[in-house]
């Protein structure tokens, strides 16, 4: 488990309130004691798993899904990740509810891009190397049923990140994926 400091992935207040189209003070003020409360004591954390070429859960997911199989093509490494930044408690009021949630995705996507971007790092330095874009469950032609491959890398782990029967994740704000290394 690679923890992330939240100030490296944190959206700016002027990057949300775009996205939300806010543009008065008063519900400026909400999302900034949104943003506030939401960075504060969180953890940012998640778990890689370096994957085989020839490995068996890659091989049946490229089969499965021709968008993965062509967003993959070329690449001679690749990682499966599962990230989180935990349970985000609903607010009461809906304005609230909505900041709120927008907030928590984009701090989950930025994690997201972060550990692959970590990842390439780690293993390969500055430059020579790029990554795919990443590939998850539940989008494109990828099944979200291929959570359960995904998860099945990770057994002997404890995980801070569950499958519930529908193969969602839990806790809500968290992200799966594959992605792929190869030499520019």
């Amino acid at each position: 488990m690679i923890n992330v400091s939240l100030e490296l992935i944190k959206p700016s207040l002027e990057e949300l309130k775009k996205k939300l189209g806010i543009k008065d003070q008063a519900q400026e003020a909400v999302l900034k004691g949104i943003m506030d409360e939401l960075f504060l004591g969180r953890d940012a954390r998640f778990w890689f798993k370096k994957i085989e070429t020839k490995s068996a859960v890659l091989k049946e997911l490229l089969l499965s899904s021709i968008g993965l199989s062509s967003a993959l093509k070329g690449y001679t490494e690749y990682f499966v990740v599962i990230c989180t930044i935990g349970d985000v408690k609903q607010k009461k009021e809906p304005v609230a509810t909505l900041y709120l949630d927008k907030a928590a995705s984009e701090l989950c996507e930025n994690l997201a891009e972060y550990s692959a971007k970590f990842l390439l790092k780690r293993d390969h330095g500055e430059e020579g190397y790029e990554l795919s874009k990443r590939y998850s469950p539940g989008y494109g032609d990828l099944r979200l049923e291929r959570q359960k491959d995904l998860f099945s890398l990770f057994e002997d782990e404890e995980l801070g990140v569950k499958l519930s029967s529908s193969f969602y994740m839990e806790p809500e704000k968290s992200i799966s994926y594959l992605v792929g290394v190869r030499k520019k």
